[in-house]
């Protein structure tokens, strides 16, 4: 506006040098303000696993798997010595396996760094239980049966296998034994026979087969439709008896070196179920 001969401006930011001069800015220009930048992003750190309270019993590991943002180092700690090794440097992302030493509590902490600063994590509490084996009681053993083949009077059992499910004579939980001796000398390594029990105290054994291809019989690996994978030691041989007694040689193809023991593995997601036969020499065939 004009007052009586003065010339008023408004000085506003922006404005042209003209303008600026006469507002007193004496034509130095406009500066503009300085942005700060942004704060650095502080670490963080999760665990994964456990992702809750657990217990495991004595005797087991357990595995410890993390995650983290903005960190470039980071650092383990445990709450108890008796949680295992978790200590020193550990990977900004990673998984472990640790065995607790002894029973109790414990937690498991991670601290990592980074350019914003520092993040920590702790596990909730695992509790180590006492193993399986101690609560076992030599009061509680009760005494299923005999395993002498109740024909033949062959025993000495050095397989044991729990049935699956019920086919033939067997029924789903019953006890499937190899017998290792003869009943005839009672000679170690001249056992033909595998036999049944029911898992109940006072169970009389039942005949599942006996073969002169089962001789030494001293492991077994039990199928899901309850067929009986045998390792014959002295015939050097691996039978396949099914659940109703009919033994078989689909591997008489393969060189046994005296066969010792026995796994079977179910078929899960792209893997086909295997059978593993350990030999005397040292060998295992699949």
């Amino acid at each position: 506006m004009r007052v009586r001969g003065f010339a008023w401006y408004r000085c506003v930011p922006g404005v042209g040098a003209a303008v600026l001069a006469a507002c007193g800015g004496g034509g130095g220009g406009y500066s503009a303000p300085t942005m700060s930048p942004p704060p650095t992003p502080m670490p963080t750190v999760t665990f994964t696993a456990p992702a809750q309270a657990t217990s495991v019993n004595f005797g087991r590991s357990l595995q410890l798997t993390w995650t983290s943002t903005n960190a470039t180092a980071c650092t383990a700690t445990t709450s108890s010595t008796m949680g295992g090794t978790f200590t020193g440097t550990q990977p900004t992302s990673g998984t472990v396996t640790v065995v607790p030493t002894a029973t109790g509590t414990v937690t498991y902490m991670l601290s990592c760094t980074g350019a914003g600063g520092s993040g920590s994590a702790t596990t909730s509490t695992v509790t180590v239980s006492p193993s399986i084996l101690s609560t076992l009681s030599v009061a509680g053993i009760t005494t299923v049966g005999s395993a002498v083949d109740p024909v033949e009077m062959g025993g000495n059992p050095y397989g044991l296998a729990i049935a699956p499910v019920t086919a033939g004579p067997i029924t789903a939980g019953d006890l499937i034994v190899c017998n290792f001796n003869d009943g005839a000398t009672n000679t170690q390594g001249l056992g033909t026979t595998i036999v049944g029990l029911h898992p109940t105290a006072g169970a009389t054994p039942y005949r599942i087969a006996q073969s002169a291809d089962l001789q030494g019989c001293n492991a077994l690996a039990i199928l899901p439709d309850d067929s009986i994978s045998a390792a014959a030691y002295m015939a050097n041989a691996n039978p396949l008896v099914t659940a109703a007694g009919v033994v078989n040689t689909p591997f008489s193809a393969d060189t046994f070196a005296h066969p010792w023991g026995e796994a079977f593995v179910a078929a899960k997601g792209a893997n086909p179920a295997a059978l593993y036969v350990s030999n005397a020499d040292g060998s295992i065939d699949v």
